[in-house]
C-alpha cells in the first residue's frame, strides 16, 4: 500500500477581503465630524458640512467613494455642497433617526458599477408635524453630483408626530427592500415594500407593545433576520424576528432597562448592545443562549461605561447612538467629546468584547448623540471567489462564498495574455491547469443587476512530493528502521508512526520491538513558501533477521549421536536444502525443514569426504541463499 495525500495548509490562493461592502465606508455625523473606514483603523474626515445633534445618514458607491450625506433636512453631495434641490427636507436635528438612505431597485447602472437613484427617507421628531416622508435622488444629474427630483420630494408616507424610529432591510429576493417605521403612540410597526416601481403606500402592519413618547434607536441584525428597538422614556427594549418575504415582525425578546437609547447587533448576530442615555453603562445581551425570554434577560451584563456627558436642565446625557462599522467594531458617542468609545470585539461575550473608553478620535468634530444611520445590509460581506478544492495540484474548483440574490453565474478562466481557457454557466467551475503561473478567474453575476467579480490565482510549481525508503537492522531485542528522505520541494518534514509524531528531522530512525506485522509509516513534506503539503504512507515490515545454522561435520555411524546433517532454523517461513558431492552431483534435496541428510545416496552410505550444501530460505519479506560445506566422518 502506498498512499499520497496532497493538501493545503491554511493558505488561500485567492485573496479574500474580510471587510464588508464599501457603501458604508464614509461616516458624516454630529458637529462637522467624519470618519473613513477604507482601512482597518479609520481616518478622520475634516470636510463635513453636517451639524446635527442626532439623526443623519451617508452613502458611498461600491468602491467606497462618497456619494452624499444628510441630516434629514439638507443633502450634501460629494463636493460637500448642498445637493441640487437638496434642502428643506422634513427631517429634524432632534430626531433619533432623522434620515436613512436606500438604493432604488432597478436603477443599477452596470457601466457605472453603482445605483443611479436613491431614496432618502426623512423622519421628523416626536413632537413635530411633518411625519415620515421620502425623496428620490438621481445621481446622473448635475454632472454626477446628483439632484433631488422635484416630482418626488417630501412625499408623505405616514404620521405627523413620529416615534423617531426608521430603518431598512433587504427583501428575501435580494433585489427589493423593506422600509420600516414605528408609528407614534400605537403598537404598530409599518413595513413598506420598496421595489423597482417605487415605494408602496400600503404597509404591512405588525403589532408590538404600545410605547408612547418613544425616542431611541432601531436597528437590524447583519443577517437581516432581526430588528431591535430601544424606548428611552419607557425604559424598554424589544427584539423581533423579521420575515423578509412578507414584511412581518414577531416579538422574540424584551427587557426593562433604564433609559435605553442606542441599540446595535454584533457582526455575527449573537450579541445585542444597548447604551443608556441617562446612565453611563453599556449593556450586552446574549442572543445565542435560547429563545427563552428569561434567559435573554438574565444574560444582560455591563461591559463598559461612557465618560462623556452634558447637562440640559435637570438631565445629564452620557451617551447616544451606537453603530456597527465596516471594520466589524462598534462605535459609541461621547456627547461633548471629540472621541468615540469603541467595542473592539463585539462578537465576544462579556468583558472579552473589550470596551475601550475614548478609543477613537474624531478630530475637531463633536459627535453629540449622533452617528449615521447606515442600514446593516451595507455592512454584509460581498461574495468572493474561493478555491473550494483547496488543492495544491493543477486541478481546481472555484465557487462563491455567498450566493444570496444570485440567479446565474457566468464563469471565465483567462490567462495573462487575455486568452479564455474555459467559459461556463454554473454555480461553480472546475478546471485542470496545464501550466504553472498566474490566471484570472472572472465571475459575471446575474442578480437584480449584472455584477462582475475578478480574482487572480497562482498555480505554483513548487508543490512538495513526499517520498522515502527504509533500511532495517536488528540487534538483541532492539529493531532499528532507518528512513531515507527522498522528497522534493519540501522545506519541513514530519514522520508519523500511524498517527503519532516521532520525528521532525530530514532523515529519521525509529527504534521498536520486532514484530511480524507491518508498521504504517507516514512522511509529511511541507513547503512553507506556498502553504502546501504532501503525505506519503507506506507499510514497513520490522522483523528480525532469520537464523539458519548448519554444522560443519556429522558422523552417520548409527550411534545415535550426530547421525544426521540437520539445520537449526528461526524466523524462516520456507526452506530448501540441496547437497552436492565434490563433482557437483546432487545427492540430496529436501524442502522439509525438519528433514536432514543421513549421509546416504540411493540408500548407500556415502564415503567419508567434504560435501557442498546450498540452503534457500525465506523470511516474511526476503528470500535468502546460503552456501557452505560439511564433512562426513565415519
Amino acid at each position: 500500500m502506498k498512499l499520497h495525500l496532497l493538501f493545503l495548509l491554511g493558505m488561500l490562493f485567492i485573496t479574500v477581503n474580510i471587510f464588508s461592502q464599501k457603501e458604508g465606508y464614509n461616516w458624516y455625523f454630529g458637529n462637522n465630524a467624519g470618519l473613513n473606514f477604507s482601512s482597518p483603523t479609520p481616518t478622520i474626515l475634516t470636510n463635513s458640512k453636517i451639524d446635527t445633534y442626532e439623526g443623519c445618514s451617508s452613502i458611498s458607491d461600491k468602491e467606497g467613494n462618497l456619494l452624499f450625506y444628510t441630516d434629514g433636512r439638507v443633502i450634501y453631495n460629494s463636493m460637500h455642497d448642498t445637493m441640487l434641490n437638496g434642502s428643506n427636507l422634513f427631517g429634524n436635528p432632534s430626531s433619533t433617526s432623522s434620515a436613512i438612505i436606500i438604493p432604488k431597485p432597478g436603477s443599477y447602472n452596470t457601466n457605472l458599477n453603482r445605483y443611479t437613484n436613491y431614496y432618502v427617507f426623512s423622519c421628523d421628531y416626536e413632537h413635530g408635524s411633518n411625519g415620515i416622508n421620502y425623496s428620490e435622488i438621481d445621481m446622473l444629474m448635475d454632472n454626477g453630483l446628483g439632484a433631488v427630483l422635484s416630482t418626488t420630494k417630501n412625499i408623505h408616507l405616514m404620521d405627523s408626530a413620529t416615534s423617531e424610529k426608521i430603518t431598512a432591510i433587504k427583501h428575501s429576493n435580494g433585489c427589493d427592500y423593506w422600509f420600516i417605521a414605528k408609528s407614534f403612540n400605537t403598537p404598530f410597526y409599518h413595513a413598506y415594500l420598496v421595489n423597482s416601481t417605487g415605494v408602496s403606500n400600503v404597509p404591512v402592519l405588525s403589532s408590538g407593545p404600545n410605547m408612547p413618547n418613544t425616542t431611541g434607536e432601531i436597528t437590524v441584525s447583519p443577517d437581516q433576520s432581526m430588528i431591535a428597538a430601544a424606548y428611552a422614556h419607557t425604559f424598554h427594549i424589544e427584539v423581533y424576528d423579521f420575515n423578509r418575504s412578507n414584511g412581518s415582525l414577531s416579538l422574540k425578546f424584551y427587557d426593562s432597562t433604564f433609559t435605553p437609547f442606542g441599540i446595535e447587533f454584533s457582526p455575527d448576530n449573537s450579541k445585542l448592545y444597548v447604551t443608556q442615555i441617562l446612565d453611563s453603562n453599556v449593556l450586552q445581551y446574549d442572543l445565542s443562549l435560547t429563545n427563552n425570554n428569561s434567559s435573554f434577560q438574565s444574560s444582560k451584563v455591563i461591559v463598559g461605561k461612557c465618560t462623556g456627558n452634558f447637562t440640559i436642565g435637570s438631565f445629564t446625557y452620557y451617551s447616544g447612538a451606537i453603530q456597527l462599522a465596516p471594520n466589524n467594531k462598534i462605535y459609541i458617542t461621547n456627547p461633548t467629546s471629540n472621541m468615540l468609545n469603541v467595542i473592539e470585539f463585539p462578537n465576544k461575550k462579556g468583558d472579552s468584547c473589550n470596551f475601550v473608553q475614548n478609543g477613537q478620535s474624531i478630530g475637531a468634530g463633536l459627535s453629540h448623540l449622533s452617528l449615521p444611520s447606515i442600514p446593516s445590509f451595507y455592512n454584509t460581506i460581498e461574495p468572493h471567489i474561493i478555491d473550494s478544492s483547496k488543492s495544491c495540484s493543477l486541478s481546481k474548483v472555484f465557487n462563491l462564498d455567498n450566493y444570496e440574490g444570485i440567479n446565474n453565474i457566468n464563469w471565465e478562466i483567462i490567462d495573462l495574455n487575455g486568452n479564455t481557457l474555459l467559459s461556463a454557466i454554473d454555480s461553480s467551475i472546475a478546471y485542470t491547469f496545464k501550466d504553472f503561473g498566474s490566471y484570472i478567474i472572472k465571475a459575471i453575476l446575474e442578480k437584480c443587476y449584472i455584477d462582475t467579480l475578478y480574482d487572480t490565482i497562482s498555480i505554483n510549481s513548487n508543490y512538495p512530493i513526499a517520498d522515502f525508503s527504509s533500511l532495517n537492522s536488528y540487534s538483541n531485542t532492539d529493531f532499528h528502521i532507518d528512513f531515507v528522505n527522498q522528497s522534493t520541494h519540501g522545506t519541513n518534514y514530519e514522520w508519523y508512526n500511524s498517527t503519532s509524531l516521532f520525528d521532525s528531522s530530514f532523515h529519521s530512525t525509529l527504534n521498536t520491538e520486532s514484530s511480524n506485522t507491518a508498521l504504517l509509516i507516514c512522511l509529511v513534506a511541507k513547503n512553507i513558501s506556498n502553504g502546501c503539503a504532501d503525505t506519503l504512507c507506506k507499510p514497513v515490515y520490522y522483523e528480525p533477521e532469520p537464523i539458519l545454522f548448519l554444522p560443519n561435520a556429522f558422523t552417520p555411524n548409527g550411534d545415535g549421536i550426530n547421525d544426521v546433517f540437520l539445520p537449526v532454523l528461526n524466523g524462516i517461513s520456507s526452506f530448501r536444502l540441496i547437497i552436492y558431492n565434490k563433482w557437483g552431483q546432487e545427492i540430496f534435496n529436501t524442502n522439509n525443514k525438519d528433514e536432514g541428510w543421513d549421509g546416504t545416496y540411493k540408500n548407500i552410505l556415502s564415503k567419508e569426504d567434504v560435501y557442498i550444501w546450498k540452503a534457500y530460505y525465506k523470511s516474511k519479506t526476503k528470500t535468502h541463499l546460503k552456501i557452505g560445506h560439511v564433512t562426513l566422518l565415519k
